[in-house]
């Protein structure tokens, strides 16, 4: 008998419920993911409106940087190279064709396409499409631009020199109220100036246009200057171009300016129309060389200053944007000139420019109005227009020496017609060599020679001539005045550069702060490698220096570094603080040591040098209230660390800290002491250290670079035969002879 079951139909629901739920909780993934592709191709068709055109996104905001630098060129392949030279820096590549599979974090590519749809965005058709590039860069926060030539080898394209800042900063300044000429500046032709006091040591400038230097071919050939860089003052003009050019903030307003007046007036000379208007803002141009040669601009420069035209003096009285159409108005009649300024500056209101403001005349800035912390400087470059000797025993070309001809004939009167004097402690003793100051055996022409003067015996510069130019083309003196060739007729003939340490201490001791000149040397920013600086009755012997390192600091032995405890004025050694220093300098400058010291605590996280200073202070001495103290009469510091060596020391400057305590203790902040390269000399301290003959010997000089002290003046007028002797027979030719410690 077969029994069947029938369920009531709400009990036939409740037994499907569990069965359908199971079967929804499988395909819910399905579902869900079907909705989503359905909105994203919804939202994908749609049109992309012409008034919001699709752009490349610059990079994140961890990553953007305000240092922007624009190259026109057809393949993005250059991204890499270019952004392993410019570190920190975004970079925007125009007109690309082709971009690659793998490019950088800080590259941008902007194709044709999107600059014509920027130009559309922001209504510059009229202009060039490069315009758009620099909206696109000022809209994304660009306080530096770099426009490199298109046209030069973008392969090793390298960074303009820095600083690159839209505000005041030390730097040389060219002061004469003349056209500058960028191959005098830097030494690639003949020197005609007579007036030696064109220059100055300010920060009262703010250049707002980084230009490479124009000179003709002719001229660069074989010129490998490392002069530093200058700052045009108002009334001095400069040719320049817009290609290698950097533009800070305040000169964004200029970039297409070329282009344009270009175009739109042949007769127009744009760069004296911008730097006129730079003058208007209280801003200059600063000239750098780079190595390449490019045809002047012209030779001629319309006349465009106030006092020819009643219209421009309306410039004190109205805005920015308004004085530079006025002024380009009077260049050309040509409405489209007009307009095409216009166009532009009304593209940078829509990106968010804000234009700088124009300096009243009696505020502006002058010669006359310099500060007062300006200070004068001598400055002659080394001659690097004449023609290079080869050196045949290394292959290289030696660099022109300076005052060749004038150190002849004064060695040859010095040294010449006397009656040699056999020394005591060399009867037996004679050189082999033959003494030629063209072609020396060695020459440092990536190191810049720093001589400092304590008292102002001036009288020896010639000397030194003969012992350094011929082995550092670069030579930079330093002392309490500029030499007055009244004083000093024996300079006269002479070309040199020249500062001065103006400061003491409160005791008046002569040089107790003379690293000030190495301050002023820095800010002067030669191109080298380092700054190697000298006491002037040192005598430094080459022939040890040539295989030193030029990227690390040359400092004294570490045995010879003094440590000291400032609270209780012992000296430290072997981790123990309780010798007593026989050093009175410790004693002098214990208050002004303990509050710098106190500062750097202070004002360690405002500053990144600061910290590091006293950070390191504090691990390798052992406790914030030390210091290092140590002989400072010879030293050597890299490029690398000048920047912030310069910065620290101005700190030590302004507490008035002597100067055998601030050299050690900042060379201490900045380079660990296993890097720092040893400089051993002999210093003497005896009764007879006015007698340095009795110490050139090889028992008292072997395997060291220095001899302290040797003071020249001797020499002046024969007054001291055995100096004349030790000058001539022995110092020179050991200076000359690539082999002469092996024979001393």
């Amino acid at each position: 008998m077969r029994i069947r079951f029938v369920l009531a139909p709400h009990m036939q629901v409740n037994m499907r419920l569990p069965w359908v739920l199971g079967r929804l909780r499988k395909l819910l993934p399905l579902i869900v993911l079907a909705i989503l592709l359905f909105m994203f191709y919804s939202i994908s068709s749609r049109p992309t409106p012409k008034t919001a055109p699709s752009l490349p996104s610059p990079p994140t905001p961890a990553s953007l940087i305000n240092h922007w630098v624009i190259v026109s060129i057809g393949s993005g392949d250059i991204c890499s190279s270019l952004a392993s030279e410019f570190f920190h820096w975004t970079i925007l590549l125009v007109s690309v064709k082709t971009v690659p599979k793998h490019g950088h974090s800080r590259c941008i590519f902007l194709s044709d396409d999107d600059l014509s749809l920027m130009s559309q965005r922001y209504s510059v058709e009229s202009l060039k499409p490069i315009a758009a590039a620099y909206i696109y860069a000022i809209s994304h926060g660009a306080e530096i631009i770099y426009t490199p030539s298109p046209d030069g080898d973008l392969s090793s394209l390298q960074k303009p020199p820095n600083p690159l800042l839209s505000k005041n900063y030390w730097g040389l300044v060219f002061s004469a109220n003349a056209s500058f000429d960028a191959a005098l500046h830097f030494g690639c032709k003949a020197d005609r100036w007579r007036n030696r006091s064109s220059y100055l040591l300010s920060r009262s400038y703010i250049p707002a246009i980084h230009t490479p230097a124009v000179m003709e071919s002719s001229v660069t050939e074989k010129c490998p200057t490392l002069e530093p860089p200058v700052t045009v003052s108002e009334g001095s003009y400069v040719d320049m171009r817009l290609e290698g050019s950097t533009f800070t903030r305040d000169a964004f307003w200029a970039l297409p300016v070329s282009d344009v007046l270009k175009d739109e007036a042949d007769t127009t000379n744009w760069s004296y129309y911008v730097q006129w208007l730079l003058w208007k803002t209280g801003r200059s141009v600063r000239v750098h060389w780079d190595g390449v040669s490019r045809k002047k601009v012209t030779d001629q420069y319309v006349n465009i200053t106030p006092d020819y035209d009643v219209t421009l003096r309306k410039c004190d009285s109205i805005g920015f944007e308004s004085c530079a159409v006025t002024v380009a108005s009077r260049l050309s009649a040509k409405d489209k000139l007009k307009s095409a300024l216009e166009e532009w500056f009304t593209a940078l209101k829509r990106s968010a420019y804000s234009f700088p403001d124009i300096v009243h005349s009696k505020t502006s800035h002058s010669i006359s109005s310099s500060s007062s912390n300006d200070t004068s400087v001598l400055f002659y470059p080394a001659e690097f227009f004449l023609p290079s000797v080869l050196n045949s025993r290394t292959q290289r070309f030696f660099m022109p020496v300076a005052n060749l001809n004038i150190s002849r004939k004064l060695f040859g009167e010095t040294c010449g017609r006397r009656r040699q004097i056999v020394l005591p402690t060399r009867q037996s003793f004679t050189w082999e060599i033959s003494v030629d100051f063209s072609r020396p055996w060695h020459q440092f022409h990536d190191v810049l020679l720093l001589i400092v003067f304590n008292v102002a015996h001036y009288d020896v510069i010639p000397y030194l001539e003969i012992l350094y130019r011929s082995f550092f083309p670069n030579i930079l003196y330093c002392g309490p005045t500029i030499p007055d060739l009244k004083v000093f007729p024996v300079l006269e003939g002479y070309r040199f550069s020249f500062v001065t340490h103006d400061q003491r201490t409160e005791d008046k001791i002569p040089g107790s702060l003379n690293y000030e000149c190495l301050i002023k040397a820095i800010l002067m920013r030669y191109q080298v490698d380092g700054y190697l600086v000298i006491a002037d009755d040192l005598l430094l012997l080459i022939n040890q220096l040539v295989h030193f390192p030029r990227n690390v600091v040359w400092y004294l032995p570490r045995s010879e570094l003094r440590v000291a405890d400032l609270t209780t004025l012992r000296e430290c050694r072997l981790d123990m603080c309780d010798f007593y220093p026989h050093w009175h300098w410790w004693e002098d400058y214990v208050a002004e040591t303990l509050k710098l010291l106190r500062i750097f605590r202070d004002e360690q996280w405002s500053s990144p040098v600061v910290h590091r200073c006293y950070s390191e202070l504090v691990r390798l001495n052992g406790a914030e209230s030390r210091a290092n103290g140590g002989y400072s009469d010879v030293y050597y510091i890299p490029s690398r660390l000048a920047e912030d060596f310069a910065d620290l020391a101005q700190m030590f400057l302004r507490e008035k800290i002597f100067l055998e305590i601030a050299v050690p203790t900042i060379i201490r902040c900045l380079e660990l002491p296993e890097d720092i390269h040893a400089l051993r000399g002999k210093s003497v301290w005896e009764l007879d250290r006015d007698q340095p003959w009795k110490y050139f010997v090889r028992s008292q000089l072997f395997e060291k670079v220095y001899l302290h002290p040797t003071k020249w003046s001797g020499l002046v007028n024969d007054s001291v035969p055995e100096l004349v002797s030790l000058y001539c027979d022995y110092v020179i030719p050991f200076q000359f002879d690539p082999y002469a410690r092996f024979k001393m």
